[in-house]
């Protein structure tokens, strides 16, 4: 795996910078949706109804119980801190350098996200 190389070779911001690449690619394959990163995730998530061209991903599951709302929340809040406190920070810092125990606590970051996204179902496709 891609990933897996970068770790080995310490590079470890390129790493969190391809598996947030990764997530944003994803994301856009199972929604059709073509905006990137920030953007994409802020239209996907977003509470308001699907548009034409802005599918939304929403949790499986009864949207009247607090949790079902409870959940689309958080997954807005963490879409928030992944792209904005991680996945930004990478891609726009020249190579920071983290320690590991750092990067690997970003990678289970995205990684939840990664789950989320593949739970989720698309809403609004066109």
């Amino acid at each position: 795996m891609l990933l897996e190389r970068f770790w080995d070779a310490d590079a470890r911001a390129v790493a969190v910078a391809q598996a947030a690449k990764s997530i944003t690619t994803r994301t856009q394959q199972k929604t059709g949706c073509q905006l990137a990163d920030d953007d994409l995730m802020s239209q996907v998530w977003s509470d308001e109804p699907p548009k034409p061209d802005r599918p939304r991903l929403r949790f499986p599951s009864d949207r009247n119980t607090k949790t079902w709302q409870s959940r689309q929340r958080g997954v807005r809040s963490l879409v928030q801190g992944c792209y904005g406190g991680i996945r930004n920070i990478v891609a726009h810092e020249h190579a920071p350098d983290w320690p590991q125990q750092l990067a690997l606590e970003y990678l289970a970051c995205l990684s939840v996200l990664a789950r989320w996204i593949d739970e989720a179902e698309v809403e609004g496709a066109t």
